[in-house]
């Protein structure tokens, strides 16, 4: 038969530098921003503030249902870059922005 090697040790995990840790880079605007309702998420996932960002295109921006805003894709009349914030989330924090998304806006793409 084959022999199945078992490491009787777990695999050490590096929790010093985190660069092992895939990091995601999103855009988010509306009820992400510090100081929204939907701000706590992106506290409560350790997502890293890289600092204040603009869309690079002029998207244009409309109000849904609950005055959620959704960012349309390409450009249209009324257009205008839009201000937002630049965070830095892992794997875990991504997904728990996609089932966000799903619910509640379309936030960013990636």
């Amino acid at each position: 038969g084959m022999h199945v090697l078992t490491r009787a040790t777990p695999r050490p995990v590096a929790m010093s530098s985190g660069c092992e840790t895939p990091s995601h880079r999103v855009f988010v605007y509306g009820t992400l921003k510090r100081g929204f309702y939907n701000h706590r998420l992106l506290r409560e996932m350790d997502a890293k503030f890289l600092g204040e960002a603009l869309t690079r295109e002029p998207k244009r921006m409309v109000l849904g249902e609950y005055g959620i805003p959704y960012l349309m894709r390409g450009e249209a009349d009324g257009s205008a870059v839009v201000p937002g914030e630049l965070w830095e989330v892992d794997d875990e924090g991504l997904d728990a922005l996609d089932v966000l998304e799903g619910i509640d806006e379309g936030m960013y793409e990636r």
